[in-house]
């Protein structure tokens, strides 16, 4: 389970994060994409000792129409309040949508929560660091971020985000 990075986009990111929170195993991550607290959630959430700590991300648009920056950073609160390791970033002039920036965090926040086998990850490696130098691999993942921000979804509404572990 360690190696689980659950994802969801908008109410799909409410259903992973009550996933997380209350997952009886420690998953390796949490997504959250244009997701927001759900008015009328309460208290009645019983959260699992393996649900924290869990390291997340949630991620907003600043224009996005559908679902307000605040319920946003309440969901980023409310996971906090459980214990998950919650990284709030918003992106300005991004809706109720992705870009290129965002696929970005994402990315590198999956290699970080959970590397591929055999890459050497230093402990309490921050995903959101600068760099003073881009290397070839990272060039290339973020070239391939960026064409698949302009990459229409395929027919279920979902960006296939499988080429970003490859190289």
């Amino acid at each position: 389970a360690g190696r689980i990075v659950l994802a969801g986009f908008g109410e799909g990111g409410v259903v992973a994060s009550l996933c997380t929170v209350t997952c009886g195993e420690a998953l390796g991550g949490l997504l959250a994409l244009s997701a927001g607290w759900p008015k009328g959630l309460g208290s009645g959430i019983r959260s699992s000792k393996k649900g924290r700590k869990v390291p997340s991300l949630v991620c907003h648009g600043r224009v996005d129409p559908v679902i307000g920056c605040k319920s946003s950073k309440e969901l980023s609160d409310r996971l906090r309040d459980f214990g998950v390791q919650a990284n709030y970033k918003e992106y300005v002039h991004m809706a109720h949508d992705f870009c290129p920036h965002e696929l970005r965090d994402v990315v590198a926040c999956i290699n970080t929560w959970v590397p591929r086998e055999g890459d050497p990850q230093p402990e309490g490696t921050n995903p959101f660091f600068s760099r003073g130098h881009v290397h070839e691999k990272d060039r290339r993942r973020d070239q391939q971020a960026a064409d698949l921000a302009r990459t229409p979804p395929n027919t279920q509404g979902q960006h296939n985000l499988r080429i970003l572990r490859q190289g």
